[in-house]
């Protein structure tokens, strides 16, 4: 029985020689998303489709792959395609009703024993912290520093700016208004608008 015992050395080479094979043996990757370039698991990143084959391009910094007259060329584009395009405008409402919908809602449920309160009372909380957002939310002149949007246009809005021209900020300034119940404003602000003082770089 010993004569045909394999020595370690052996049994490493077999293992090895198994592994080589199955992984010899083993498909190919397919590429995800629409088939195409085998050789990649990404029809994107394919080097043999000749859609993408002569499509190699550099991969640098954030400024330096996005310099500001490149930038402000892709926005007028974009733009430019929102607003004159029926394709490109299609695509992008499609986006902006399945991404935002109706819009975020308030559907409060209080911890009624971290509250220290029985459920009746977390009940009636819930239903009148409920009622104040849709307050605040419905009403135009509640909500947006411009008197001019709901919260949930507001919303739709965000993104498609952010969709059109590469971004968007919210600022909230408190503001009084006669008749309001709230002070606390949403005001909308596209990016052409912001800059660092005297044209400072970042």
């Amino acid at each position: 029985m010993g004569l045909f015992r394999k020595s370690p050395e052996e049994l490493l080479m077999r293992e090895a020689i198994r592994l080589a094979r199955s992984a010899a043996e083993a498909p190919r990757p397919s590429a995800q998303g629409g088939g195409g370039g085998v050789e990649t698991r990404w029809r994107g990143a394919s080097r043999v489709l000749r859609s993408m084959a002569s499509w190699i391009p550099g991969l640098g910094s954030p400024r330096r792959d996005l310099c500001s007259g490149e930038r402000g060329m892709l926005v007028a584009r974009s733009r430019d395609a929102m607003r004159n395009h029926l394709v490109a405008r299609a695509a992008i409402v499609r986006l902006r009703t399945n991404v935002v919908g109706t819009g975020l809602v308030c559907r409060a449920q209080v911890d009624h024993e971290a509250l220290g309160i029985d459920e009746q009372e977390a009940e009636r909380l819930n239903a009148r912290l409920d009622r104040l957002w849709s307050l605040y939310a419905d009403d135009p002149r509640e909500c947006d520093a411009e008197a001019m949007l709901n919260h949930y246009q507001l919303q739709a809005l965000v993104l498609v700016s952010a969709m059109v021209g590469g971004d968007v900020f919210v600022a909230t300034p408190d503001a009084e208004r006669e008749g309001c119940l709230y002070s606390t404003r949403l005001q909308l602000i596209e990016t052409d608008r912001v800059g660092n003082p005297a044209g400072a770089l970042d």
